[in-house]
């Protein structure tokens, strides 16, 4: 049985243990110098953090993390920004379907706490990732970001 529910310490070091070869070459692309411990209290802060389980054992845990100030400079976006994430095992290809049909109801939840959520993404080297946020009806504003406005229609 596949559920979704809030993530808890142990979904996410499992998880972080056993992450994918995709989700481990983004970590150390874009944080090359974070620990896994590091990695673990950044999950456990975020503001909305779940995780997805398949007979009870996690494959994937997905949030939105406060976005610092200043990270879009004079990008013209206005409001709160969030990044939304997502770090998966090999264990999600069996329940990819499910996640796809569920997220948009955790996308308008997120929006009621973030006005745009963006995803840092080298498209190029990622493109299941980009495939899926392209879906999910994220817009792409270039190499490494993506954004996914309030009036998109979520």
């Amino acid at each position: 049985m596949i559920t979704i529910v809030r993530c808890k310490t142990p979904h996410a070091l499992f998880v972080l243990k056993h992450l994918r070869k995709e989700d481990r070459e983004e970590w150390a692309f874009f944080q090359p110098f974070v620990s896994e411990g590091c990695m673990l209290h950044e999950i456990m802060r975020a503001t909305y953090c779940y995780a997805v389980l398949n007979d009870g054992v996690p494959c994937c845990i997905f949030g939105v993390s406060p976005t610092p100030p200043g990270v879009f400079g004079s990008s013209g976006f206005s409001g709160i920004p969030g990044s939304i994430w997502m770090l998966s095992t090999d264990g999600v290809k069996k329940v990819f379907r499910y996640i796809y049909k569920s997220v948009p109801v955790y996308l308008r939840n997120f929006f009621e706490t973030f006005d745009v959520l963006h995803n840092r993404l080298d498209v190029e080297h990622q493109p299941v990732t980009h495939k899926w946020l392209k879906r999910l009806g994220f817009e792409f504003t270039g190499q490494l970001f993506s954004f996914y406005k309030k009036s998109y229609g979520v």
